[in-house]
């Protein structure tokens, strides 16, 4: 039903199926990137995995999505991948990453954007075209939703739309304006059970 809350993640190095609209997350709930993928940071700069050894699961993901799902939420994952755009990752890999996700961690589904920044599409984060084709695909309140990430983009992503928004801090993160900040994947699930409890039904 529409006046259900949901949780939104963004995942950056997430996708198993393409929606064409625009992690997840883990990135990665209505979701923006909870922890679910490692992320691989270099400098003061986030990647994304570029082949199957370097993609990793963070470990307790499964759990955590799981204590969302048991509250009642529908974990989605959105998700910017360019590198699929650029050629620099061949789709069927994105797939299998995503295919891999998908047996470990209990998200409903992935919504991705393949294009590059220069593209003008209104799917990439930080504008919200792949949330508003969640809300319209599972019929959601984002007025009502979560949205958890790691970046800037994630957040603003959700602000645009009115979602409560969760940062996992990180030094690439580069946000200033959030609702609440934690630090890892377990205390963001926290965080958005405590303000169903507060909020009630």
């Amino acid at each position: 039903p529409r006046d259900a809350p949901r949780v939104l993640e963004a995942a950056e190095h997430c996708r198993l199926e393409h929606h064409d609209v625009t992690r997840l997350a883990l990135q990665h709930l209505l979701g923006a990137r909870p922890r679910r993928v490692q992320t691989l940071v270099r400098g003061d700069r986030a990647f994304a995995p570029g082949s199957l050894d370097e993609f990793r699961l963070t470990t307790g993901a499964g759990i955590q999505v799981k204590r969302l799902r048991a509250a009642g939420l529908l974990p989605i994952v959105f998700t910017n991948q360019p590198d699929v755009g650029r050629g620099l990752i061949p789709a069927p890999i994105l797939n299998t990453m995503h295919a891999l996700l998908r047996a470990e961690v209990p998200v409903e589904d992935i919504f991705v954007c393949a294009h590059d920044s220069t593209d003008g599409c209104e799917c990439r984060k930080p504008k919200a075209g792949m949330l508003r084709a969640a809300a319209d695909k599972w019929d959601i309140d984002l007025g009502r939703s979560f949205v958890i990430g790691d970046r800037w983009q994630d957040i603003d992503a959700g602000r645009a739309v009115g979602s409560y928004t969760v940062l996992l801090d990180r030094a690439y993160s580069q946000c200033r304006v959030v609702d609440s900040r934690v630090v890892d994947l377990a205390e963001a699930v926290d965080v958005v059970l405590e303000r169903l409890r507060e909020k009630g039904p």
